[in-house]
């Protein structure tokens, strides 16, 4: 049987863990604070550059790039960024279901997709869409966006548009 001193040494340990979880806690609200001051602050800059980027591609009557060029829609390839795992609410189910409304509305037209994480490439091959490549367990490296960038453009000369499904803040996969 236990003895009173037991008892003690495991309510200290109890005590110890829980100052440790919320410590643990406090940590993780600061740097998830930051990553959103940091994207709310960087919106400004993206939607000027993406305005000025509209405003010259309609200076433009006939654009030599070939990602520049004006395709018809008859092949979507879209890129859909969830999480690697399902911890955050509903996170992943947000963007999956913004996913399917968007697969909805483009019925007609050939879609592939590309899921950069494990809960999208898990939700879009059990639905049964057109998987072409797969990113999981790469948010962690710096270097991933290089290697989807090259999926994306080669596959684009085949492809009219090319959309990308991901939550507000994209900043938060990096943590």
């Amino acid at each position: 049987m236990a003895t009173l001193l037991d008892f003690r040494r495991r309510i200290r340990s109890v005590k110890n863990t829980q100052q440790i979880t919320r410590a643990m806690k406090f940590v993780a609200a600061a740097r998830l604070r930051r990553a959103q001051d940091a994207a709310i602050a960087a919106r400004p800059y993206a939607k000027e550059l993406a305005r000025m980027l509209r405003s010259i591609m309609s200076r433009i009557s006939e654009p030599q790039h070939p990602l520049l060029a004006r395709r018809s829609e008859e092949r979507i390839l879209t890129l859909v960024l969830t999480g690697e795992r399902g911890l955050a609410g509903a996170f992943n189910a947000n963007i999956l279901r913004k996913a399917q409304d968007f697969f909805r509305a483009y019925k007609g037209k050939k879609i592939s997709t590309i899921p950069v994480g494990k809960k999208g490439r898990d939700s879009l091959k059990k639905t049964g869409f057109n998987v072409i490549a797969e990113y999981v367990n790469v948010l962690a490296r710096v270097d991933f966006a290089t290697a989807i960038a090259r999926d994306i453009y080669r596959p684009y000369a085949r492809h009219g548009s090319v959309y990308e499904g991901r939550d507000r803040f994209g900043v938060y996969r990096l943590q």
